[in-house]
């Protein structure tokens, strides 16, 4: 092997492997093992490529120095930039600074003490043919397509569970699939997520358990196991499962999507938690446009993926979706960019949420209204895909089979309370979700008492006849909503508590604001916490905070000194 393959190659390995430590101990990666073969391949690609294009004539001077600025240099750039900005108080164009400087600093080093080529060498042109290769191998040689299986048909009811990922309850009020949905189901229109963001939500409903009582991998965003998933318990019962899942926490090993026969999450994510599809993924955020390769699977295609599954599934079967557009980003496909909406939120805004988030700071109003009028639009967008997947649905001959459960996971803040995104509070606004049931047997009705989504798992197994004795939200002993938050950042505990809601009230215990009372039936907003409340409308709301503290898997809140416990 001559000195300039020897150098690339070692170049890119030794990157991969330092990206590696970076995406496994942190919270980007979501496949840690396959990182360590995917990160160190990906890298060597790119070091190789370039060594190609300086081993020609004139060029071949500047190779060792143009290698390392390829490999550790761009590391350097892509990592050291968001650590310095994040963990410091420097600005982020001297934060950009100092990192370009680092990496020239790398490839002035390496130039001075990696000799160039003499000659052009050819086993350079084939080197990131080979690497790119084995790149392919790993990423795609699990399939990823459903597979169809032999399974005998009969009369039992067909499943599908939507996600709506971050989609607010009042946004989802004005979708007008949802609507035609709701005419013939079960509307709640007071459910409440169990957690204000992705995971604890999603488990909640595929296993029926409270999330605060599972142990939590923060640095692996993995739950621990616990209890039996609807995946598994439709499996075992003959049916056919299947899951589409457009946000990556989803995957498999997170604990809470276990047990489906086929499931597809997102994009690999290895590679795409790497330093070099970090900053691609930033260059195409500042030009406003959608990274095709990293971002999670649009409205459409998991529609499309869901028709296909259902149009080829033997029967019964089960089919578990989620869909992220109205995530921030907020996605509007360019099917639905006819009133002029930009693919996603422009590069300022974007930056001023994530520097609102990290920093805790109050976002600018005029961010805010340019941010919620992406979301709707995206929303609106959203909405037309579901239309699509209600109409196939609608067109099968076991359509009156087919029990339909649509749920949000968390809402969206927009400066309310000085918050923007979610997972970090417990207010109304993230907790308000969305929740409708349309099954065949059963009466259309609204609802209006408070639930809990996470019923919404003995729900569906009691209306599809698997036996268990629960009928969840249509149970008199269902549970009440109650939710646990636990914000971190960087490692660091910013905010945790508990929150529990009667059917006007709203108790909140904030680890750093103590208690906070809302009518939310007054107050929808809860803009003006309450002073004076009759204890014995709060006092249940409190015992609810108090055995679900005791019943956390982390150490309990303390909450004696709150009055929470005498």
């Amino acid at each position: 092997m001559s000195k300039s393959l020897s150098f690339s190659v070692a170049a890119g390995v030794a990157t991969g492997l330092a990206d590696a430590v970076f995406v496994v101990t942190t919270h980007s990666v979501y496949d840690p093992v396959r990182a360590w073969f995917v990160l160190p391949l990906a890298w060597s690609v790119l070091c190789l490529c370039v060594a190609v294009i300086f081993s020609i004539g004139p060029l071949r001077r500047a190779l060792p120095g143009a290698v390392a600025f390829a490999g550790p240099g761009l590391l350097v750039i892509s990592r050291l930039g968001t650590w310095l900005r994040l963990q410091t108080t420097i600005s982020l164009a001297l934060a950009t600074a100092l990192s370009v400087g680092v990496a020239v600093l790398l490839a002035w080093i390496a130039s001075r003490t990696v000799a160039p080529p003499q000659r052009f060498e050819r086993r350079l042109i084939v080197a990131p043919f080979v690497a790119a290769a084995f790149l392919g191998f790993c990423l795609f040689v699990t399939p990823h397509l459903f597979k169809t299986k032999t399974i005998a048909a009969d009369s039992r009811k067909n499943v599908v569970l939507i996600f709506l990922d971050t989609l607010r309850y009042d946004d989802a009020s004005t979708m007008r699939s949802l609507e035609g949905l709701g005419a013939h189901g079960a509307v709640f229109d007071n459910a409440w997520a169990p957690g204000p963001w992705t995971l604890p939500s999603h488990l909640a409903v595929l296993t029926g358990v409270d999330p605060w009582k599972v142990e939590f991998d923060s640095s692996a965003l993995r739950f621990a196991r616990q209890g039996v998933g609807l995946g598994e318990a439709f499996a075992a019962r003959g049916y056919r499962t299947g899951a589409v899942f457009a946000n990556a926490l989803l995957r498999p090993q997170s604990g809470v999507s276990r047990g489906f026969e086929h499931i597809e999450v997102a994009a690999p994510s290895s590679l795409c938690a790497s330093g070099v599809m970090h900053l691609v993924n930033r260059f195409y955020v500042h030009a406003g446009k959608r990274c095709p390769v990293c971002d999670p699977i649009v409205a459409s295609h998991v529609t499309a993926r869901a028709a296909d599954f259902v149009e080829h599934a033997p029967r019964p079967y089960f089919m578990a979706l989620n869909y992220l557009d109205v995530h921030v980003p907020y996605y509007v496909e360019s099917k639905c960019r006819d009133d002029g909406s930009p693919a996603i939120i422009d590069a300022a805004t974007r930056n001023a949420l994530d520097s609102a988030f990290a920093e805790q700071t109050p976002l600018p109003r005029d961010v805010a209204i340019r941010a919620r009028a992406q979301y709707r639009a995206a929303a609106r967008c959203l909405d037309r895909s579901l239309a699509d997947l209600f109409r196939t649905l609608e067109q099968q001959p076991d359509a009156q089979n087919t029990i339909i459960a649509v749920v949000g996971d968390h809402g969206e803040q927009f400066g309310r309370h000085g918050l923007v995104g979610h997972g970090n509070s417990l207010y109304r606004q993230l907790l308000h979700v969305p929740l409708i049931v349309s099954d065949p047997g059963a009466p259309a009705q609204r609802i209006a008492d408070p639930v809990s989504i996470s019923d919404l798992y003995w729900t569906l197994l009691h209306s599809a006849g698997l036996g268990t004795r629960r009928a969840g939200l249509f149970d008199a002993g269902r549970r009440a909503p109650v939710a646990h938050c636990q914000f971190e950042f960087g490692g660091v505990t910013k905010r945790y508590g508990f929150s529990a809601a009667s059917n006007r009230y709203h108790v909140l215990l904030s680890s750093d604001g103590g208690e906070q009372i809302y009518d939310y039936v007054a107050d929808p907003k809860e803009v003006q916490p309450l002073r004076n409340v009759d204890a014995s409308q709060i006092e249940p709301l409190r015992k609810l905070i108090a055995d679900a503290n005791a019943s956390r898997a982390r150490t309990p809140i303390e909450l004696r000194g709150l009055g929470y416990i005498q």
